[in-house]
């Protein structure tokens, strides 16, 4: 009988056991919830600008050469400009300097070159 009474107490214990450990459990798995934010945002939408058309001659056309001031760029342009107006005699080449750097804008060379010219070549480094 002894026997028996010890084994209903342990079976009691591994009973009460289980449950406490089932409880700590399920308390581990269901962690707190926090809310996290994307610090990216939401880009713009992407607007595609077609490519200006291809010119099929350069004769009697006006093209552009850009400096925009990168080290030594304006000599290459004015050794490249001696090449092409030797390699296409009927072509205008107008050597410009643009204002500041790359990244700054320059509405009036832009005027320009959309009034006046046919096609640009801007050098932005070598």
């Amino acid at each position: 009988m002894n026997r028996h009474i010890s084994n209903i107490i342990l079976r009691i214990l591994y009973g009460m056991f289980m449950v406490l450990a089932l409880t700590n459990v399920s308390r581990a798995v269901e962690p707190d919830k926090i809310t996290v934010y994307n610090p990216l945002g939401q880009p713009p939408a992407i607007q595609k600008v077609p490519m200006a058309p291809r010119i099929m001659s350069l004769d009697g056309k006006t093209v552009y050469l850009v400096d925009i001031g990168f080290s030594a760029t304006h000599q290459l342009l004015t050794e490249l400009q001696d090449i092409l107006k030797e390699k296409y005699p009927k072509t205008k080449w107008e050597l410009r300097t643009k204002i500041g750097t790359y990244f700054n804008d320059d509405p009036e060379l832009w005027k320009e070159i959309k009034e006046k010219g046919h096609a640009m070549i801007m050098a932005v480094g070598h």
